[in-house]
């Protein structure tokens, strides 16, 4: 899911993405905020250390895990299932890699069964940066790699997340959203066969295995707290350049079923 808006970027939407911009309707089930009156859906603070780690940890965690699958085995191809590489209590969502739907819309529909008791991250829009690249690496520095990866989101124009039809507040602005974050810098380890970079994303020369560093990100990531077992709906919208003419338009949903079966098994088990 690579766009080569500037060389060595890439913007995802997720659960959609743009040289890697990531984005991601429904249910019965719907997740509240503890004051149920704000009918909120339940997100962790941006500031908050949800899990033992800042959201710009879990940012960069989010990266490795997307960065680390090969082209025919890769949730955000759906060449895999979407429970690939999945443990502790946080699992990811991946997104959608852009590449495909340049000038276009991509409309995306998946199916998740998650264990009760996990929360879900992800980014509504994220990008990422390094110095990897062919015929040969560039040599920024990690500032000068934070400093492309923000203009390239800085083309976002929109984006938005519902979950079970109760829309995120705070993502009216993708360029002073709360929820907008800076990963920690990170390395990454594509893949042993096939890997993303020379399969998707136009690096060729990038063989399979290579580590990858420095590495950084930015995005609109959500730390969705464990949903309550049942059905339950995630929609992410993500918008690149001009609404009237837009570069990339993703619209994404993960129809989700949070069940108890884990719990029981456990008990069995002791």
């Amino acid at each position: 899911m690579k766009l080569s808006i500037i060389q060595t970027d890439r913007i995802f939407p997720v659960v959609g993405i743009i040289a890697a911009l990531a984005l991601l309707a429904a249910s019965t089930s719907p997740a509240w905020a503890e004051d149920t009156h704000a009918r909120q859906p339940a997100v962790f603070p941006p500031h908050s250390h949800p899990f033992g780690a800042s959201y710009a940890e879990w940012s960069a965690r989010w990266w490795r895990w997307t960065l680390a699958f090969p082209a025919d085995a890769d949730p955000a191809s759906d060449t895999a299932p979407q429970t690939s590489s999945q443990s502790g209590p946080v699992w990811f969502l991946a997104g959608a890699h852009g590449s495909a739907v340049v000038g276009g819309t991509a409309i995306v529909n998946r199916q998740l069964v998650v264990p009760e008791g996990k929360a879900l991250f992800f980014p509504a829009l994220t990008a990422w940066s390094d110095n990897s690249g062919c015929p040969v690496y560039s040599s920024f520095s990690v500032d000068e790699l934070r400093g492309q990866v923000m203009d390239l989101y800085g083309l976002t124009s929109e984006i938005s997340c519902t979950v079970d039809g109760l829309g995120v507040e705070g993502l009216q602005d993708p360029q002073t959203t709360p929820y907008l974050v800076e990963s920690s810098v990170f390395s990454y380890t594509v893949a042993s066969h096939d890997n993303l970079l020379a399969a998707v994303f136009g690096e060729p020369c990038i063989p399979d295995g290579t580590t990858i560093a420095p590495a950084v990100a930015v995005g609109a990531f959500l730390m969705l707290a464990p949903l309550p077992p049942g059905p339950h709906s995630v929609h992410f919208v993500g918008i690149v350049g001009p609404l009237a003419s837009p570069f990339v338009d993703f619209d994404l949903t993960y129809d989700i079923i949070v069940t108890r079966e884990h719990r029981a098994r456990d008990r069995d088990q002791k």
